[in-house]
């Protein structure tokens, strides 16, 4: 359960100033010992225990227990990458965290989207008839493929205008379309269907190149150092490249937003939650945004804060994309908090914005004057899960190694016969034998064999 804040006129006034940095916008709050005697003091309440309020010094104290990736990532308990990541057997070697809650964005307010069978009839959100009519629609959708007569003639037309004709309530309409299928409303039937059962299926599981001119291949790369790398096939992420090979790329843009706010978006008997929540387009043609809120056992920020990643396709500035989605889930830093509207929103403590290159469906043609023997994977796209990056490693390796098992399972340690295993065990006593004659050998320069020594 989440404390009320209370303010005191001893404390220090704080403000959000914006700093340009390149391509990117950051702000942080900064602190200016200003005080006021005049602003009221809010009513102490003993019965509640106060929180801890974070500062900005104290993030930057603890900035290492923060880990910002560039992009954040989910794996889909039933996607390739696990798959790959089993097979090979590097599931050994990692832990994963789960999604806790899927969560929604609606008439200006946060909610649970109940998901499972045990979700959607515990939840006290949905009416009885909801709770049927959402469960018969999830349950058509694990076997969509055997029922086409269902929607042969949607095959063509946007998923909402199908959702429209299955006499769902706009609530389940809205938490189907932008929470469990997670797709944008202009998105097919047919891919919206697919989606749909894919989440269902999860829920509980360098450019400094040495051309060869005669045969048009690279021969080696020579990095920052100045050392050579000379190898057969090079693969490399399309930003290594120079700008006269992308220069006809039509590369799309992903806008970003990386925030640490002092809670969650919906509070919860356990403040260690893991949330993702898809925010619909405010007006028709813009682009829903995703937000994904870290706790701190994610080890991605330190106590009492959370790490939340917003992310949409580009229309404009990410600032301009992502800020008004900001302003409804979050309270400014500097904005007082006498009001009991704002204390249900999380104080926002620190934020990012920028625009990031995508080159996910960017193909080989597009570069200019690429050799043979290079190959291009792309960066980070704009969805949730790593189904593109998988696909694409594949490519590239059967492009290479045509026929080859991709990231083929390692042999088990006791299967492996090492060279010299099958020799013959040594006698007993040898290993005596041979400290006897290194220690003869240095005390005895005359002696003609190492027999001779045993035999004194």
């Amino acid at each position: 359960m989440m404390e009320k804040f209370y303010r005191s006129n001893r404390r220090e006034e704080t403000q959000v100033t914006e700093k340009d940095c390149g391509d990117e916008t950051c702000i942080h709050p900064v602190s200016h010992g200003a005080k006021d005697e005049n602003k009221p003091m809010a009513e102490d309440n003993t019965d509640q225990p106060k929180r801890n309020r974070i500062t900005y010094s104290q993030i930057v104290k603890e900035g290492r227990r923060f880990n910002i990736d560039l992009v954040s990532k989910l794996l889909y308990s039933q996607g390739s990458l696990i798959d790959l990541l089993i097979k090979s057997n590097v599931s050994r070697y990692a832990e994963f965290k789960n999604v806790t809650r899927i969560l929604a964005f609606r008439e200006g307010k946060v909610e649970q989207v109940p998901c499972s069978r045990a979700d959607v009839f515990n939840s006290k959100e949905l009416s009885m008839v909801e709770k049927r009519m959402l469960m018969k629609f999830l349950t058509f959708c694990l076997d969509y493929e055997q029922h086409p007569g269902e929607y042969q003639d949607f095959t063509q037309r946007p998923f909402s205008e199908y959702l429209k004709t299955q006499k769902l309530t706009p609530n389940l309409h809205h938490f189907i379309l932008h929470s469990i299928a997670m797709t944008e409303p202009s998105c097919s039937t047919v891919d919206g269907l697919k989606a749909t059962k894919h989440f269902l299926q999860c829920l509980g599981r360098i450019q400094c190149l040495v051309v060869d001119k005669e045969s048009g291949r690279c021969e080696a790369v020579i990095d920052h150092f100045g050392q050579r790398i000379s190898a057969k096939y090079f693969i490399v992420e399309d930003s290594y490249l120079s700008k006269e090979t992308c220069a006809g790329v039509p590369y799309k843009q992903i806008s970003r937003a990386v925030l640490i706010t002092d809670q969650s978006v919906l509070k919860a008997d356990s403040d260690q939650q893991i949330s993702i929540l898809t925010v619909p387009p405010a007006e028709p043609g813009a682009r829903a945004v995703r937000v994904a809120e870290l706790c701190s056992s994610t080890m991605t920020c330190m106590k009492d804060t959370y790490l939340v990643h917003l992310t949409c396709s580009s229309a404009h500035t990410a600032r301009e994309d992502l800020e008004p989605v900001v302003q409804k889930l979050f309270t400014p830093y500097a904005e007082p908090e006498m009001d009991k509207g704002d204390l249900a929103k999380p104080r926002l403590l620190w934020a990012l914005y920028f625009n990031m290159r995508d080159s996910s469906e960017v193909s080989r043609s597009s570069y200019n004057g690429l050799p043979s023997n290079v190959y291009v994977c792309s960066g980070p796209d704009c969805g949730l899960g790593n189904e593109h990056a998988v696909k694409l490693a594949e490519a590239l390796f059967q492009q290479i190694f045509p026929g080859e098992d991709f990231c083929p399972a390692p042999p088990n340690p006791e299967d492996i016969i090492f060279d010299g295993d099958d020799k013959q065990p040594e006698a007993p006593g040898t290993n005596d034998i041979i400290m006897a004659k290194l220690e003869s050998s240095e005390g005895s320069q005359n002696l003609e064999s190492p027999g001779q020594h045993l035999q004194n």
